[in-house]
C-alpha cells in the first residue's frame, strides 16, 4: 500500500464515519461476499488466520476498483485485506 492509497482509504474511512450501514451497504456499494466467490489465495489465507470457518465477508468500496475487506460483526468492520485492484473477488464484466 502506498501513501496515496493510505491516503484515500482514510479519507473515505472518515467519510464512511458519517453514514449507516444502510446508507454504505447497496448492490453496487460496499456488501457482504459468500466465501466461495472468493479467489481460492484468498480463501486458502482465511484458513491460514483462523477464519476459514466465517461463511462471508464484507467487500467495504473505496473507489471504483479499490476494495477493503473485512469482517463485519454488530456494525464494526474487523479491516482484514487492502484490495487495490479488485481481485479477491473479481466482478463480472459488463454486456457480457
Amino acid at each position: 500500500m502506498t501513501q496515496d492509497d493510505l491516503r484515500i482509504v482514510l479519507a473515505r474511512l472518515k467519510n464512511l464515519e458519517t453514514m449507516t450501514w444502510a446508507e454504505i451497504k447497496g448492490p453496487k456499494k460496499s456488501h457482504n461476499v459468500e466465501k466461495f466467490k472468493l479467489i481460492k489465495e484468498a480463501q486458502d489465507r482465511l484458513e491460514e488466520i483462523g477464519l476459514d470457518y466465517l461463511e462471508e465477508l464484507f467487500s467495504l468500496r473505496i473507489t471504483g476498483e479499490h476494495r477493503v475487506w473485512g469482517v463485519l460483526n454488530n456494525h464494526i468492520l474487523q479491516i482484514l485485506w487492502w484490495d487495490p485492484t479488485h481481485e479477491i473477488c473479481p466482478a463480472p464484466l459488463r454486456n457480457t
